[in-house]
């Protein structure tokens, strides 16, 4: 198996580079509308982080080796020094690859980091079963829950082609140790693969913030007559991790589900396979999604001096803490800038326009 990161590359070859990184659970892909909407005069370079995508399955998993897959990338590109956006998890990787080679990252774009996760919240997800669905729109329904404050439609279409794959059962009976990821991207063709390096594994020295008190953690599945709520910082359990939102109900009936170890099984290439012997299932390794959410409780790092760093905090949600916040500004003191935006945690889906001209006034 060829241990390489699959890139989703948007807008002219030689526009100004921008590195853009998503969360657990996600791909590169979702950046597709931002990149050629929004941001369409910039080359953006979107990578599937390992155990997500089409990326390779294998681990590590942990953030130091995220960044060093990210360094290939940036060889691969020859690219010496580039902005980086990161959402959520993938704005921790961010800091880890700044941290890891400062002198390869312009400024950071922090989009709703999750930097301020406790540990039991982190542990009951990371025990949530993986989502499986019996049909295309179950899993349109699922993901439609996933993202209440998805404004367009399409992108739930967009995302259960991209991320949401059939598997036939006797496939994943049969063939266990085989992931769904390397089926044809929609939106891509030839993409470039890059041989990540092996990464360090640095001590963190930062001491991790203090939580700020939330609710009792996320369930495995909301009561069946429950509809979806906008999540707020009181009622995080009822609302987003930080990638997605809570365990997935279709119809206010929750989906059926496999262990934490499932999502093997290459299945059919039909995105339209609609059929009782298949399963859809979502296109991420479950063990890298769970190690990310050990990573997410690990002493927080902060972005290295020196280092423009804009962060946008979701005000519905309760991912930034004000212990970060206060350290970032001693830290990089005027480097610094936060903007507050009305808005859940899929900021540069729900709200494109107001993201994309803060990346662009910020990197100008």
């Amino acid at each position: 198996m060829s241990d390489s990161l699959h890139v989703h590359t948007f807008g002219p070859e030689d526009a100004a580079p921008l590195l853009a990184l998503h969360g657990i659970t996600g791909h590169g892909g979702r950046y597709r509308r931002l990149a050629e909407h929004q941001l369409a005069g910039r080359r953006v370079l979107a990578p599937d982080l390992r155990g997500h995508g089409r990326s390779p399955r294998l681990p590590p998993w942990t953030l130091e080796q995220h960044a060093a897959d990210l360094l290939a990338v940036l060889d691969a590109h020859r690219l010496d020094s580039v902005p980086v956006v990161g959402h959520s998890f993938g704005a921790l990787v961010a800091i880890h690859l700044a941290r890891l080679a400062p002198q390869r990252v312009r400024k950071l774009v922090l989009l709703d980091p999750a930097v301020s996760v406790r540990p039991a919240d982190a542990l009951a997800w990371a025990e949530t079963p993986v989502k499986t669905c019996a049909d295309r729109a179950e899993a349109l329904a699922t993901q439609r829950n996933d993202w209440p404050d998805a404004v367009d439609p399409e992108l739930i279409e967009e995302e259960v082609d991209a991320n949401w794959v059939p598997i036939t059962r006797a496939t994943a009976q049969a063939n266990p140790e085989q992931d769904p990821a390397h089926q044809p991207d929609p939106h891509q063709t030839n993409p470039p693969q890059v041989t990540p390096a092996q990464g360090t594994h640095a001590r963190p020295t930062q001491s991790p913030p203090a939580q700020s008190p939330r609710s009792t953690p996320p369930h495995a599945t909301p009561p069946p007559a429950a509809p979806p709520q906008r999540p707020t910082p009181a009622t995080l359990s009822q609302g987003n991790s930080p990638q997605d939102k809570p365990p997935p109900t279709s119809g206010g009936q929750p989906c059926s589900s496999l262990s934490a170890g499932g999502g093997g099984g290459r299945g059919a290439r039909n995105l339209w396979m609609d059929s009782g012997d298949v399963d859809w299932r979502p296109r991420y390794c479950p063990a890298a999604v769970t190690t990310a959410w050990s990573e997410m409780c690990r002493a927080t790092r902060l972005p290295p001096p020196g280092t423009p760093t804009l962060v946008v905090r979701a005000l519905r949600e309760a991912f930034v803490g004000p212990e970060f916040l206060q350290a970032c500004k001693v830290e990089l003191g005027a480097d610094f800038t936060l903007v507050d935006l009305d808005s859940g945690h899929m900021v540069y889906l729900e709200e494109p326009d107001q993201v994309a001209r803060l990346i662009d006034g910020f990197l100008e």
